[in-house]
């Protein structure tokens, strides 16, 4: 159900917040809603005003994530002056939220054997922005000419996925400024319609001191919704 006041709202909040906790380190099968409430500091009452159930607090778990991981990577996006910036832009995003939620990966795996359906609709939703992002940067000739943009934002958000468990679930980040600029030269060669010139190239290289300058953030991140 969804609250009606601010402070319901806020109760929501506190809910969902524990259950990150509690799925995260215990996993769903093993979580009860018990370990929710104690978390969250209310009464078991007070979950059933806003959950179904645990397995309905998941869900809505689930989504509630995606749905934060894809506003802050649109915002993180929105004055960045081209395409490709855009996209690197997106990507300190996401390695920025999941510095902040390092169980979302733990949750969002736990996703595909708890609800298919919802895990399936995670990546689809943040799949849809990114495809019509890409395609109109192809019609733009912004980008290099793919006749599949939605296979081309699998890709990049396989990238993000990778890097993402490297270097912030295994190694606790954050990730590494020279991985972020060969993710920038990667990503430059590979969507620009135009190749790279030899000094583009070396202006790219994260051994060149500009880079570090301009190129990499102390954080990094995804792309639109």
């Amino acid at each position: 159900m969804e609250p009606v006041t601010d402070r319901g709202w806020a109760t929501r909040q506190r809910l969902l917040t524990a259950a990150e906790r509690v799925f995260g380190e215990q996993d769903y099968f093993r979580a009860s809603i018990g370990d929710i409430v104690r978390e969250a500091g209310v009464g078991q009452g007070t979950f059933y005003l806003y959950f179904k159930s645990k397995l309905d607090c998941f869900r809505e778990l689930v989504r509630w994530l995606g749905h934060e991981l894809r506003a802050e990577v649109k915002q993180a996006g929105a004055r960045a002056p081209s395409r490709i910036e855009v996209e690197l832009a997106g990507f300190r995003a996401f390695f920025a939220f999941i510095e902040r939620h390092r169980q979302a990966y733990r949750i969002v795996k736990q996703a595909e054997t708890v609800d298919p359906a919802v895990y399936r609709e995670y990546y689809e939703r943040f799949a849809e922005g990114y495809r019509d992002a890409i395609a109109a940067a192809v019609d733009r000739r912004e980008y290099a000419p793919y006749r599949h943009p939605e296979a081309v934002a699998y890709m990049l958000m396989g990238l993000g996925d990778f890097l993402g468990m490297r270097y912030l679930l295994w190694q606790e980040g954050p990730v590494p400024d020279a991985v972020f600029a060969d993710l920038a030269l990667f990503l430059r060669r590979a969507l620009l319609a135009e190749p790279l010139d030899g000094a583009a190239a070396r202006a790219d290289g994260h051994s060149t001191p500009a880079v570090a300058a301009s190129a990499v953030p102390a954080t990094a991140g995804g792309d639109t919704e």
